[in-house]
């Protein structure tokens, strides 16, 4: 059976851009979650909070579901339900993001040591949204005690899925992936588990496949964010020589590129915006971390382009 791969969200990087651009080259993914929308900025914002997420600027070749970062649930609600006035039927409420600014207000991963709002927050929520839930969470703020005793607890709550990412909050990405946690998460609820976490390689993904039995999907983050040719592989639906990986690793940057240049204001804004992408991609070839070091003393795009083109030209050899 071929695996069901997701697209992670990773904040400032995967959104509507980064997904066109990437189906237009790629293929593979079943479905992406965008990145964090702020429940509070359905009142505050001064800009469409949904703007990522307007399906006249996504493509329909890649599945999308929402995603929301909340612990309030009355704007949980309204934003939701503006969510399902654009199409979707699906929304992920973000249980997951470690950065500490996040969790230290109790939203993302810092919430997971109070299972009993998470239930309380539930109990507000699903009966009122026009919606499927589902979550999105780490194995806990500071402990993965508090997956093994949040997981009981939202069992009777009628979820899409569970998308496990098995480490806590305070570890970022630092420590190995606690892939026993994640086992007995697996014996803890009748749920479907997607499992998100280190798929940086085919033989990483299969090693984890034979490991835990019994999850529904995978999502892959960084390691497809590296090596975008990464699902495709997994589910072995093309081999391409390096020569055509470079190709197609070039016309997708190419089109994201582009269609920031149409997007952002000033070249600041664009070349910023490049720049945070490149820390990524650089990663895929031999000599990327002198050109991304090029790459972030760059001011203006048409330098930008020169130096990637004859990056490129002289036919870098790929780590992925």
């Amino acid at each position: 059976m071929e695996p069901i791969l997701y697209m992670a969200p990773l904040q400032g990087v995967t959104n509507h851009v980064y997904r066109n651009a990437y189906s237009k080259e790629f293929f593979g993914y079943d479905l992406a979650v965008a990145p964090f929308i702020r429940s509070c900025e359905i009142r505050k914002s001064t800009k469409n909070p949904l703007r990522d997420i307007l399906p006249e600027r996504n493509c329909d070749r890649l599945k999308l579901v929402p995603q929301v970062l909340s612990n309030d649930p009355r704007t949980f609600i309204l934003i939701t339900q503006a969510i399902a006035d654009l199409g979707y039927k699906t929304v992920n409420w973000n249980l997951g993001c470690p950065l500490s600014k996040i969790r230290n207000k109790k939203r993302g991963s810092g919430l997971l040591s109070e299972p009993e709002f998470i239930v309380d927050f539930l109990s507000q929520v699903v009966p009122r949204i026009p919606v499927s839930l589902s979550l999105k969470l780490r194995l806990g703020n500071e402990t993965s005690n508090d997956i093994l005793k949040l997981l009981p607890m939202i069992e009777g709550f009628a979820l899409k899925e569970i998308i496990v990412h098995p480490r806590v909050g305070k570890e970022m990405y630092s420590y190995p992936a606690d892939i026993e946690t994640f086992s007995r998460c697996l014996e803890l609820t009748e749920h479907r588990l997607i499992y998100n976490g280190d798929i940086n390689s085919v033989e990483t993904f299969n090693a984890l496949k034979g490991r835990l039995s019994g999850v529904y999907g995978w999502m892959i983050g960084r390691g497809g964010i590296v090596n975008p040719f990464l699902p495709e592989e997994i589910k072995n639906l093309r081999v391409s020589t390096d020569n055509e990986k470079r190709h197609r690793f070039y016309s997708f940057l190419e089109s994201v590129f582009l269609a920031y240049q149409q997007e952002l204001s000033g070249p600041r804004h664009l070349m910023d915006k490049m720049k945070e992408n490149w820390q990524w991609w650089s990663r895929a070839f031999v000599g990327g971390k002198q050109l991304f070091y090029q790459v972030s003393r760059i001011r203006k795009p048409d330098k930008y382009r020169a130096m990637v083109d004859n990056f490129f030209q002289q036919s870098p050899k790929l780590l992925i």
